[in-house]
Order: C-alpha cells, then sequence, then structure tokens
C-alpha cells in the first residue's frame, strides 16, 4: 500500500521563492537575499523578549545595513538641492525598514531582502511630494530624457520614479521599474517576477509605460 506524504504548504511555497531567486539574481545577491532572511527569524525569536529593541539585530545586519544606507545616499544626493537632508531621510528609512520588517511573514511571495528597497522607495518619494507640496510640477524632471517611445535613458533615479509614479498605473509602474533596474533581464523572466504569462504582454506594458512618459507634460 502506498504510503501519501503530507504536503507542507509553507514549504511548497519556500521552495518555489528560492528557485524564483535562482533565476532572477546572482550568487553574491542570493547570498544577502538569504542572510537576511536569517536575521528577521533571529529577529522574531528576540522579538517575544525584548519588543522593539529586538530590531537591532537587523540594524547590525549587513544587508540591511547595504540597502537602507544606499537608499539614503541616492535620496540625499538627489534632493539636496531643494534643502533636504540626510538626517531627513535617515530616520524615515529606517523607520520604514523596521515598519516592512515587523509586518513580514513567511508566506510572503517576496524576501525580506526584495520588500525593503520598493518600500524605501515609496516611503523617500512621499515625503518628497509631501515637501514639494504635493505640486508634481515643481520636481526636478530636467534630468530625464528620452529618444523614442522604446530607448529612454535616465540620468536621475529619483526623478524617475517620480515619473513613472506619475504617469502610470500600479502593474505598468512594477514592471517597468523592474526592466529599467534589471535591463539583462528577458520579458519572460520579468514576467514571471510580476505573475504575467507571456512575455508580450510584458513587452506591451511596458511601450504603453514608456509612451506615457513620452505624452506627459511634464
Amino acid at each position: 500500500m502506498q504510503t501519501i506524504t503530507e504536503v507542507n504548504p509553507d514549504q511548497v511555497h519556500l521552495i518555489a521563492k528560492r528557485e524564483r531567486i535562482e533565476r532572477v539574481y546572482g550568487r553574491g545577491t542570493r547570498y544577502y537575499i538569504i542572510a537576511l532572511e536569517e536575521a528577521w527569524g533571529e529577529y522574531l525569536d528576540l522579538y517575544e523578549k525584548e519588543g522593539k529593541d529586538a530590531f537591532r539585530i537587523m540594524y547590525d545586519n549587513p544587508s540591511m545595513y547595504y540597502l537602507v544606507g544606499k537608499k539614503i545616499d541616492k535620496f540625499t544626493k538627489a534632493w539636496r538641492r531643494k534643502g533636504l537632508t540626510r538626517e531627513d531621510f535617515y530616520s524615515i528609512f529606517w523607520e520604514t525598514a523596521w515598519k516592512i520588517t515587523e509586518a513580514h511573514t513567511f508566506r510572503d511571495d517576496y524576501f525580506l531582502y526584495e520588500k525593503i528597497p520598493q518600500a524605501l522607495d515609496s516611503a523617500g518619494i512621499d515625503f518628497v511630494r509631501a515637501c514639494l507640496n504635493t505640486d508634481k510640477r515643481k520636481a526636478n524632471y530636467d534630468t530625464v530624457s528620452y529618444k523614442d517611445t522604446s530607448s529612454f535613458r535616465f540620468e536621475g533615479e529619483v526623478e524617475t520614479m517620480l515619473m513613472i509614479d506619475q504617469c502610470c498605473n500600479g502593474i505598468e509602474r512594477a514592471v517597468l521599474t523592474t526592466y529599467l533596474e534589471c535591463p539583462n533581464l528577458s520579458y519572460t523572466e520579468i514576467g514571471r517576477i510580476h505573475g504575467i504569462n507571456h512575455h508580450q504582454k510584458v513587452k506591451r506594458l511596458i511601450d504603453s509605460a514608456l509612451n506615457k512618459i513620452k505624452k506627459s507634460p511634464l
């Protein structure tokens, strides 16, 4: 009589996540992804005893410090001419990192290392927009240039994110951001990341997003 082995859905989900990062990321990045996830497991164990103070484990983790520090540097460089300081972004980004860490679960589709940068971008953009009195025309978009609907040259990363945020819908924004940040990925691979089954749909979304940016009066 054949024995039926019980399937652990959490374990299956974890295997699928690991297989995805094997396809998408290089060995070095995969190491930092897993290292941060393991640190998060230690944080959970300590949280029961220390509460919020347990976040010191994440603060001292090289992967987390790299992710947050990199974003602080980029936003500060892009917006210091508008009077925004490193201290402004430092407090916002570490608070955001703590909130994402606290809300993270084993069943999430993405690892913590993948979620942190996107959350920091959103927090930074919201802060910049608030400082600009939510008037999108005050943002400095003159560092963004384009040649046609399929070939763009972006010189200001933060300004680019603001433009994408203003012009594109949710799925267009997600796909275009991945396309720009990971130029070596194929349309098929980008589709896998965002749950899109056909590479042609990925291409149409990218073309649509770029067209919206081209036609924007900003």
